[in-house]
């Protein structure tokens, strides 16, 4: 959708979790949808020319920017404030379109992703 009806390149946007991309529910996504992310390590974020939509965690993506950010696998900000950095972080990344795609509190922490 943010490609075809909102006119972003793919590469443009970045999906930030606070769990890795087999921890994250980006995972479980649809192939079709899953082979468009490429997911970055923490020297990976920094290269200038990716083509694809990409996938970090949000402590890697620290200083960084990118137009369209989807932010996943935490609940609503505000309700835990042990997570209010991840919060900060991956919502001061995007600079034109920000998603929050929120769990339930505490669903995240179930299973360590840390």
């Amino acid at each position: 959708t943010l490609v075809e009806d909102e006119g972003f390149l793919p590469s443009e946007i970045m999906v930030l979790s606070p769990c890795s991309f087999e921890r994250s529910c980006a995972h479980a996504l649809p192939e079709d949808v899953r082979k468009i992310l490429t997911p970055l390590d923490e020297s990976a974020v920094h290269a200038p020319s990716r083509r694809a939509a990409g996938f970090a965690q949000v402590g890697h993506y620290k200083g960084l920017e990118s137009e369209a950010v989807i932010l996943v696998d935490l609940p609503s900000p505000g309700t835990d404030e042990e997570l209010r950095p991840f919060h900060y972080v991956g919502m001061s990344r995007a600079r034109a379109l920000l998603s929050l795609i929120c769990v339930a509190p505490g669903e995240v922490w179930k299973t360590p992703c840390k």
